[in-house]
């Protein structure tokens, strides 16, 4: 393991080691396997951890991954809400109806626990039931579990 023991001026720019090392502890590495990848010791990386430059450099990248995270998330969520209104419009009755629990569980509507009980035979019932009937039966058990009415209907 080759390290100088001299001690770095804090104003000094990163060097390349240290740009690896915080693109290591960045992808989750801890400090054990990046001293190991790196041919250092462990308190090297702590002594550096330390630094000024270091520090904010690390907030930095810390801070893009979560904002790079949430933009993913952000578009997968738009592509399971597309996904749910195509299955609310299903043949289905059945895939209508769990897709409906699944909208209004999302919009807190309906706790995940809360257990919605359809005293009814469900294959006969809601293989009659029309895409507008549904709606309309979604739009009660809303207005039973709120008070208010849901968003965009009438």
């Amino acid at each position: 393991m080759s390290e100088p023991d001299a001690e770095v001026n804090l104003d000094q720019p990163l060097t390349p080691e240290q740009i690896e090392a915080l693109a290591l502890l960045a992808a989750g590495l801890s400090q054990k396997e990046i001293a190991a990848r790196l041919q250092i010791r462990e308190e090297t990386i702590c002594r550096w951890k330390n630094r000024p430059a270091f520090a904010e450099e690390h907030r930095r990248l810390i801070e893009g991954i979560k904002v790079e995270s949430r933009e993913r998330i952000h578009v997968l969520a738009r592509e399971a809400i597309d996904a749910l209104k195509k299955l609310l419009v299903d043949e289905d009755p059945r895939v209508r109806l769990e897709a409906a629990k699944t909208v209004l569980q999302g919009a807190r509507i309906l706790g995940p626990a809360t257990q919605v009980k359809v005293e009814i035979d469900a294959h006969d019932a809601l293989r009659s039931m029309s895409s507008e009937d549904l709606r309309r039966a979604v739009e009660q058990l809303a207005l039973q579990r709120t008070g208010s009415r849901i968003q965009g209907t009438p």
